[in-house]
C-alpha cells in the first residue's frame, strides 16, 4: 500500500481566556431538526437566545441564521477570522496599502503588531494609513470562506467542514455557531443543540479549494487499494509537479 502523510493547514488559532478573555463560548444548531418543524424552537435546544443586550431573539429572526446553516458550516466571529489569515496575507495587505499611502514602514514590525493586538492601532505609521490597513484586514476576513479542522479537549469528537464569519456570532455573544452535522465522532454532548462553554476551541484552518483540483487532507493516511495504484502511478508521472510535496512510501 501506499501512505500519503501531508498536512494542509495554511493557519490555526485558539480561543481561550488568553485570546477571548474568557472561555470559549460555541452555539450549535441541529439544522435537520428545523427541517423536520417549521419553527426553529428545538433547533438551538431549549434554551431562548439572547443578543447581546439581553433581548430575546424571535422565531421570525432565528429564521435568517437558520437559512446560512447546513450541513458542513462553522460561523465564526471575524475576530476569530482575522486571526486565522496567514502572515502571506497580512503581508500583501500591508505591502499595498503602504505603497499606495507612499509610506516606508518596517513591514516584519507591522506584521508582529498586528499578530499581537490584532489591530495596527499602536503600530509607528500615521494613523490614516493604520485605520487603512485595520478595514482592509477586517475585510479580508469577513470575505474569507474555507475549509477548516476544529475541537476542543474538554470533549470527544471534531468538527468540520466550510468555515465563514457572521455578524450573528457577535450578536449572540458567541465564538463559533456549529451545525450538528459538522461534528463527528464525538458521544452526543458536544453535537447536543445549545450554547455551551469550553476552556479551549482550536480551529486549524485548511487549504483553500481550487476549481479543477482535489486535496488529499492530512487525514488520508489509510491504504490505497491495489486496483487504484496503477492510476495513481500514472498520474504521478504525467504531473509530478503536484506531487513534490507528498511523501510516498509503499509497504509490501
Amino acid at each position: 500500500m501506499i501512505r500519503l502523510i501531508v498536512s494542509d493547514g495554511m493557519s490555526s488559532t485558539v480561543i481561550n481566556s488568553v485570546t477571548a478573555g474568557r472561555k470559549a463560548r460555541i452555539l450549535v444548531i441541529d439544522d435537520e431538526a428545523r427541517l423536520a418543524s417549521p419553527s426553529p424552537e428545538g433547533s438551538h435546544g431549549s434554551e431562548v437566545l439572547h443578543d447581546r443586550n439581553n433581548r430575546a431573539i424571535p422565531p421570525e429572526e432565528l429564521n435568517q441564521l437558520y437559512d446560512k446553516m447546513g450541513d458542513g458550516t462553522m460561523l465564526v466571529a471575524t475576530p476569530v477570522m482575522k486571526r486565522l489569515l496567514t502572515i502571506t496575507e497580512v503581508e500583501q495587505v500591508i505591502v499595498k496599502v503602504l505603497e499606495k499611502a507612499g509610506i516606508e514602514a518596517d513591514v516584519s514590525e507591522l506584521i508582529d503588531i498586528y499578530q499581537r493586538e490584532g489591530t495596527f492601532k499602536t503600530a509607528p505609521i500615521p494613523s490614516e494609513a493604520a485605520e487603512a490597513l485595520d478595514k482592509r484586514l477586517n475585510y479580508l476576513a469577513r470575505t474569507t470562506v474555507t475549509q477548516f479542522r476544529a475541537a476542543t479537549p474538554d470533549l470527544p469528537g471534531m468538527v468540520k467542514g466550510t468555515l465563514a464569519t457572521s455578524r450573528w456570532c457577535e450578536r449572540l455573544g458567541v465564538d463559533a455557531i456549529i451545525s450538528k452535522n459538522d461534528i463527528k465522532g464525538d458521544d452526543g454532548i458536544l453535537s447536543k443543540p445549545g450554547i455551551k462553554e469550553v476552556e479551549k476551541f482550536w480551529i486549524n484552518r485548511k487549504s483553500d479549494g481550487k476549481y479543477g483540483e482535489q486535496v488529499v487532507g492530512p487525514q488520508v493516511k489509510g491504504c490505497i487499494p491495489d486496483a487504484t495504484l496503477p492510476n495513481l502511478i500514472r498520474v504521478c508521472w504525467c504531473k509530478p509537479r503536484h506531487w513534490q510535496r507528498l511523501q510516498l512510501t509503499h509497504d509490501d
